[in-house]
């Protein structure tokens, strides 16, 4: 594999307003986009703001007004800015505001509202942008709907992985699917660390109430799970970091994100640098092309 390639995990696009979904909605819920409440259907908000937004105010102007708290970035600004800027071979999407889908009260609403969006995603962006690759966005609260819509559309090579927000109803995940994998996107390293000690140390004490786990969590872990580097901690002493995740095996878990173009954007080379030079090319790219399945950049 070349080690010029680099695989981006995380980067957000979102459209500019609901209505850009209008077109791949059915008319009742396209109906109710536009006339519910005073000024039409709008999003839950976070309950938490940056005290100087979330934007880069070195893409967007300052004193620009937005519906919500996501500024809408455009193809061409994501190209100029990120793609090309710094060589990005792949990019994997993930949703600014349509990720609030999975937190609608009203279920058959959050579904008809995801496959909207994929749609638009797949048309407007994913086609038009061949470095491109997104994560299906299905409705968590209304898993017959999400099954459905990762039928409809998982099986196309635009689409690599299914997006679930954090903050669940019930635990994501069944020991009936043995072969699910799972990203931790945006989470940080070093809370997994003691969180890992304590699932292998409790296994320990109480395995007898959960036989079917044979192993250690943590091996499953090693097997299931992958890691995305943004954020990533940055303790005054850079060695202290190194030596905090190393249990977390990063040359082989540990994908390359940016969160671009968000706020606490991440570079690539400043990431590398701060990682050994062992691990780096594995981070870059390796593992990402391994965990989503990427045939094209596999034969690479």
């Amino acid at each position: 594999m070349d080690a010029r390639m680099l695989v981006d995990c995380d980067i957000h696009i979102g459209y500019e307003t609901l209505s850009d979904l209008l077109p791949y909605l059915d008319p009742p819920t396209r109906e109710l986009v536009i006339h519910s409440g005073s000024n039409g259907l709008v999003m839950p908000s976070y309950p938490w703001n940056h005290p100087t937004g979330w934007v880069r105010h070195d893409l967007y102007d300052r004193h620009e007004t937005h519906d919500s708290n996501f500024t809408y970035l455009s193809l061409e600004v994501l190209r100029e800015r990120h793609l090309d800027a710094y060589d990005v071979t792949l990019g994997i999407v993930e949703p600014d505001e349509a990720a609030a889908f999975s937190i609608l009260p009203n279920a058959q609403l959050a579904a008809r509202l995801c496959s909207a969006y994929n749609d638009w995603l797949l048309e407007r962006w994913l086609q038009e942008e061949p470095r491109l690759r997104g994560m299906l966005v299905v409705p968590a609260q209304y898993p017959e709907a999400a099954a459905r819509e990762i039928r409809r559309l998982g099986g196309r090579d635009e689409f690599v992985g299914v997006f679930l927000p954090g903050a669940a109803r019930i635990p994501y995940g069944n020991q009936r699917f043995p072969g699910t994998r799972v990203a931790m996107v945006e989470g940080g390293l070093v809370p997994f660390v003691g969180f890992l000690w304590r699932l292998d140390a409790n296994w320990k004490a109480c395995r007898s109430e959960i036989p079917w786990c044979r192993r250690r969590p943590s091996d499953y872990v090693w097997e299931h799970v992958r890691f995305a580097t943004q954020p990533l901690e940055s303790p005054d002493d850079p060695a202290q970091l190194l030596a905090a995740i190393e249990f977390l095996r990063p040359a082989e878990t540990l994908m390359y994100a940016s969160d671009f173009p968000h706020w606490d954007f991440d570079e690539p080379e400043q990431t590398l640098r701060q990682l050994p030079a062992e691990w780096r090319d594995s981070i870059r790219a390796r593992n990402a092309v391994d965990f989503f399945r990427l045939p094209l950049l596999a034969a690479v």
